[in-house]
């Protein structure tokens, strides 16, 4: 297949197949939701560096130099691991924002029974004073 040849050259054939994982794994990461923009875009361009520079290593490349890139060992790992963290994240802002949620509903409950227990009160406290307005007699001049 290509350039790799893992009994002459395994350093060379294993740097091709790193980098074609590499990329690969990063172009997977790239549509994930829930991470930045930034994180995706990133993923999005080094997963296609990377893949591209992997096929081209195994498939284009005659002989000559090549660059050996330590990034490419890694970039990837501090990628996924960013992704995992801002996965982790949202999915803890998500789990906070519903239970706010659930608070809300449960205060915005109590927020009306407290309301309709006052409105009922004041009723009461002016039924009774209209009571005792009505029995106190008027002065006839």
């Amino acid at each position: 297949m290509g350039n790799l040849d893992f009994t002459n050259h395994p350093g060379f054939s294993w740097y091709c197949i790193l980098l074609l994982v590499s990329g690969v794994a990063l172009l997977v990461l790239g549509p994930v939701p829930g991470l930045s923009r930034g994180s995706r875009i990133a993923n999005l361009l080094f997963g296609l560096g990377f893949l591209g520079y992997g096929i081209y290593l195994v498939f284009m490349f005659h002989g000559g130099t090549y660059f050996l890139l330590f990034k490419a060992f890694i970039v990837p790992i501090v990628l996924i691991v960013n992704a995992v963290r801002e996965l982790r994240y949202a999915n803890l802002r998500r789990r906070g924002n519903n239970r706010l949620k659930g608070r809300e509903k449960a205060m915005a409950g109590e927020v009306a029974r407290r309301q309709a227990e006052i409105q009922t009160a004041l009723a009461e406290a002016h039924a009774r004073h209209n009571a005792a307005q009505a029995q106190v007699p008027t002065e006839v001049q």
